[in-house]
């Protein structure tokens, strides 16, 4: 998304666009955005500076933190961009700092219910649907690994 910076009138400019996640570098890494990104800015000059009040609206697709469960969430996530204007730039590109905005905000842990159990470390099996296959300990084995272990 890039502006050009003799195209920002002194009273502002309004910006309302429609956005193919690959478009601004998004890719499935991390997430997977299954909408378009729909882009509401204002951006207005202000002395040696370009300041932009953007919105993006989007549905994306995470992973939950404990269980690796999908999560489906749809999502409006304001940010403030800030370029400095310099005498030889001419133009501003939004769309690198809205995918670091999107990647900032989605990289946080996301669990898919507060109550989420995970998935058991030893034979993978997701605990919110299914018991544990794991052979458990003997009352004498675990009084044995108690008493064995030191403080």
């Amino acid at each position: 998304m890039k502006i050009y910076i003799k195209d920002i009138p002194n009273e502002g400019l309004n910006i309302d666009a429609t956005v193919a996640s690959h478009e601004i570098g998004l890719n499935d890494d991390i997430f997977k955005c299954l909408s378009p990104l729909a882009i509401k800015a204002r951006i207005e000059k202000a002395d040696d500076a370009v300041l932009a009040k953007v919105e993006v609206k989007a549905t994306y697709e995470v992973s939950c933190a404990r269980c690796l469960e999908p999560i489906v969430q749809e999502r409006a996530d304001q940010f403030d961009l800030y370029f400095e204007l310099t005498p030889q730039l001419e133009q501003i590109d939004m769309g690198e700092e809205i995918r670091q905005e999107v990647v900032i905000v989605l990289s946080g842990i996301m669990l898919c219910h507060n109550e989420c159990q995970g998935i058991c470390p030893d034979c993978g099996v997701n605990l919110n649907k299914e018991a544990c296959r794991c052979p458990k300990p003997s009352p004498q084995e675990a009084g044995v690994l108690r008493s064995s272990q030191k403080p």
